[in-house]
């Protein structure tokens, strides 16, 4: 009998998995073929591929459909490819998609649900209100000064630091994030970084820790990001001390809240955002983009003739007006957030239920999907398809001036995302990293160091666009 019982809960459970897995069949909708547990993600659990280049490989199978329906491990889950279809989910049909795929325990991660990237619904609209405005040009512009400071020391750093006589050259990604921790201790929290200057920086060491643990954000960056900022709080409260950064912005906001709506958790969770946007994204952008102008010398010449202009225009020095001239430099970064997206894809989840139009034109199949289900923009995918950008793997810069961009389906870019919950630090992210490129192309010419692995062996288990290997680049001085 205990046999029979066995052998009926093992056809059960085998039918309920073959009914379950058959969810897209059942509807018409192609994609491949998913296994129980773990969907279409093996290669990704088992670490051999990460999650981006599964959904490369799907977008790339699918080159006909509109989107394609697989399994994120046990759900069903689709993945667009029609750009109109990428505009309604991330803007046109924002209310049925405006949250991001994250699920975060509040009592665990109490900063993670006030990171304007994280949080949902009434309260991320609360939190976008309240730091939106931080991030106008004027804000950013206002904090040149403060950058220039960082941009000399970083000059410094590559001409007499203990990277500069290595015969390898220096590696990059630890180098923006030198340049970054220093300005975001400095423009946020009216601190010294000293990432330049101290091997053991606590604040380099600990904004560059990985985010990840059991909980989404680290005890550890919790506990000290926590402790920074309560002893700025009070230092300042004592002393009457008023800088120009953001957390005095903060500190000014709180003043006149009556609803007590910025509390800790909230003023934390927005440092937490400087971190990942202003530190981590911004410095792999600098590494990748100094990977890809030390193979084109040609568009580095370019590069730097505009910067000398600049310079020239302005007295022979950079200004906070000089850096947004910087219009080729842009270019190049908007060229190398295509080619090495920070994201791979954006995870949106539905809201509420929701119906796609057809899968493939001409036919009157539609997709109906319940709320909960996740919807993933394969962002690197688009980004690479010949069909938006003639030869994909070519560095080419000038597919982002602006005759160029005008002919292009506006979502066919998304290296900041797009809607409502577009990046907010993106133009403070490409503002310092302008600030970093033209010090360094002011005064230096680069040449890729052999000891660079190429293409850049990327991580697998990283959520954020890594290179395993490092990216290491040579710099000579130029005269100038």
């Amino acid at each position: 009998m205990l046999q029979l019982y066995i052998i009926l809960g093992i056809v059960a459970i085998y039918l309920y998995f073959k009914w379950h897995l058959s969810f897209f069949i059942r509807r018409g909708i192609a994609g491949p073929k998913p296994l129980p547990f773990v969907g279409n993600l093996w290669n990704y659990v088992s670490y051999k591929k990460h999650f981006g280049q599964i959904y490369d490989e799907m977008y790339l199978s699918y080159p006909k459909a509109n989107y394609v329906g697989f399994f994120k491990m046990s759900q069903p889950a689709v993945l667009v490819r029609d750009l109109d279809i990428v505009k309604n989910v991330l803007a046109g049909d924002f209310s049925s998609f405006h949250e991001n795929d994250f699920t975060v325990d509040p009592k665990l991660d109490p900063l993670a649900i006030n990171n304007v990237f994280i949080a949902a619904g009434d309260r991320w609209k609360m939190i976008r209100s309240q730091v939106s405005p931080l991030f106008t040009y004027p804000k950013i512009k206002a904090c040149f000064p403060i950058i220039d400071v960082v941009r000399q020391s970083l000059v410094k750093y590559i001409e007499s630091g203990p990277e500069s006589t290595n015969p390898d050259g220096i590696e990059t990604k630890s180098l923006g994030e030198r340049f970054t921790t220093d300005v975001v201790a400095s423009v946020a929290f009216g601190v010294e970084g000293m990432a330049f200057t101290d091997p053991n920086s606590d604040f380099k060491r600990m904004a560059t820790t990985s985010l990840f643990s059991v909980s989404f954000i680290s005890k550890d960056l919790d506990t000290w990001l926590r402790s920074i900022i309560n002893q700025i709080i009070k230092r300042r409260e004592e002393t009457g001390e008023i800088r120009q950064d953001f957390l005095q912005a903060f500190i000014e906001m709180r003043k006149k809240d009556t609803q007590n709506i910025l509390d800790e958790n909230l003023i934390v969770g927005q440092s937490l955002t400087f971190i990942t946007d202003g530190i981590e994204t911004s410095s792999t952008l600098i590494s990748f983009a100094l990977y890809e102008l030390a193979q084109h010398p040609e568009i580095t010449r370019l590069v730097q003739e505009e910067i000398d202009v600049v310079y020239e225009r302005h007295g022979g020095r950079m200004t906070e007006e000089g850096v947004m001239q910087l219009e080729y430099l842009e270019q190049v970064l908007f060229e190398t957030l295509r080619l090495h997206s920070a994201v791979f894809s954006l995870a949106k989840v539905a809201t509420k239920d929701y119906t796609f139009p057809s899968q493939f034109p001409g036919s009157n199949q539609c997709l109906a999907i319940p709320k909960g289900t996740t919807v993933i923009i394969p962002v690197n995918a688009i980004h690479h398809d010949p069909a938006h950008y003639p030869n994909p793997y070519i560095f080419d810069p000038s597919r982002f001036a602006e005759n160029e961009r005008k002919l292009r389906h506006r979502y066919a870019y998304l290296g900041f995302g797009e809607g409502p919950r577009i990046c907010l630090g993106q133009k403070f992210g490409l503002y310092q990293t302008k600030c970093a490129l033209s010090a360094i192309l002011r005064h230096f010419n680069l040449t890729l160091s052999p000891k660079t692995i190429v293409p850049p062996p990327v991580s697998k288990k990283s959520f954020l666009l890594a290179c395993e290997e490092g990216i290491w680049v040579k710099f000579k001085k130029r005269n100038t």
